[in-house]
């Protein structure tokens, strides 16, 4: 698993995509006013799945009793997690390009 660039580049993408996924959400909820509906409500399900699976480490803290080295170790996770998901996704696309 050597690092390389585009998987960097996609390593630090994986924030800015979490981030996206919340401002859309927020967006058709409250500023589009669809939070009533079951299609805003099917986005904003799928767009929180995607959010937890980007920060799956940090999914399994609760912050009300988690000591603060559990937590300073899911923040460490976090950025392996989102390596090991870039050099997954790199993976896919250099195998899809070949094919």
């Amino acid at each position: 698993m050597r690092m390389t660039k585009k998987k960097l580049a996609v390593c630090a993408a994986f924030p800015l995509v979490a981030i996206f996924i919340l401002l859309f959400g927020f967006v058709s909820d409250e500023i589009l006013g669809l939070g009533g509906t079951s299609i805003a409500n099917a986005i904003y399900s799928a767009g929180n799945y995607i959010y937890y699976f980007i920060f799956l480490p940090l999914t399994f803290i609760d912050l009300d009793i988690t000591l603060s080295l559990v937590f300073k170790i899911a923040l460490i996770l976090t950025p392996v997690w989102w390596y090991l998901l870039a050099c997954t996704l790199v993976f896919l696309v250099d195998k899809a390009r070949r094919e």
